[in-house]
């Protein structure tokens, strides 16, 4: 029978919360924000195209969102492995769900401060609103969260499988899927072999429905807005899935190596 604390999940968050106040790590968050859209701003403002501008840093701003909120995600995770705070854990009344809660919520956290924190950036730098693009961004930024769900969970299954050997990937798995889910170009553009890939992603459909709804496809929208979490929720289960198998193996060979093996 699952139990739940709410009393003791909020505790996990707060703990987390509090490395966010740290001013090294919100000048970390904000720093790439702006570089990224600084960078990639520029770049589309050379191509000199209509709506490339608006395209790029509207873009950039939401992919935020699962980049941001799957590092949020699992570096929690990491950092109480660092702090040889994990296997304390486990061994407290905290029951294992309610900390994989608090863990979605730290994820959900980043995410959103990174996504504001770029789009203050969008406008700042290049006096564009992400938020002129209307209502569906909203959908649009909960699959996304969605997604950064779904890599977090990913990156946990691999971390308690190789231990800290594995933790670069909390670092690099929220871009990986960038270039596959239409965030620089539309998926269309894409080499053949790279759409194939990205008929699979979530991702992929959100960005496509964010043109159709620039283009007042509203049917459009909703079908690619329905692929996109129909996908995550049948991702997001199979993570479920393969990180309780993973933590159920690891706790059988020892939760303390974690801490301990490189």
């Amino acid at each position: 029978m699952i139990t739940f604390s709410i009393r003791r999940c909020a505790a996990v968050i707060v703990r987390h919360v509090f490395e966010l106040k740290n001013a090294f790590e919100l000048f970390m968050v904000s720093y790439w924000c702006f570089f990224d859209l600084f960078s990639f701003g520029l770049l589309a403002a050379s191509f000199k195209q209509p709506n490339a501008l608006q395209y790029m840093t509207t873009n950039m701003a939401l992919w935020y969102l699962v980049a941001r909120g799957s590092i949020g995600f699992a570096v929690s995770f990491v950092r109480d492995l660092h702090t040889v705070n994990f296997v304390s854990m486990m061994t407290t009344p905290l029951a294992l769900f309610e900390w994989f809660v608090a863990l979605v919520t730290m994820g959900i956290v980043n995410g959103l401060l990174g996504f504001l924190m770029s789009a203050l950036a969008a406008v700042l730098l290049f006096d564009v609103n992400v938020f002129s693009i209307g209502w569906v961004i909203i959908p649009a930024a909960i699959s996304l969260l969605c997604s950064a769900c779904v890599l977090g969970t990913l990156v946990l299954s691999l971390v308690m499988t190789f231990g800290r050997r594995a933790e670069s990937f909390v670092w690099i798995a929220g871009y990986f899927l960038a270039p596959f889910s239409g965030v620089f170009c539309p998926v269309a553009n894409l080499p053949i072999i790279l759409q194939k890939i990205a008929v699979w992603l979530p991702t992929s459909y959100v960005f496509a429905c964010l043109g159709a709804g620039r283009s007042g496809q509203v049917d459009t929208v909703t079908q690619l807005l329905f692929k996109s979490f129909a996908l995550n929720g049948c991702y997001f289960a199979l993570a479920l899935a393969l990180f309780y198998w993973r933590f159920t193996q690891r706790r059988i060979t020892g939760l303390t190596r974690l801490e301990v093996e490189l």
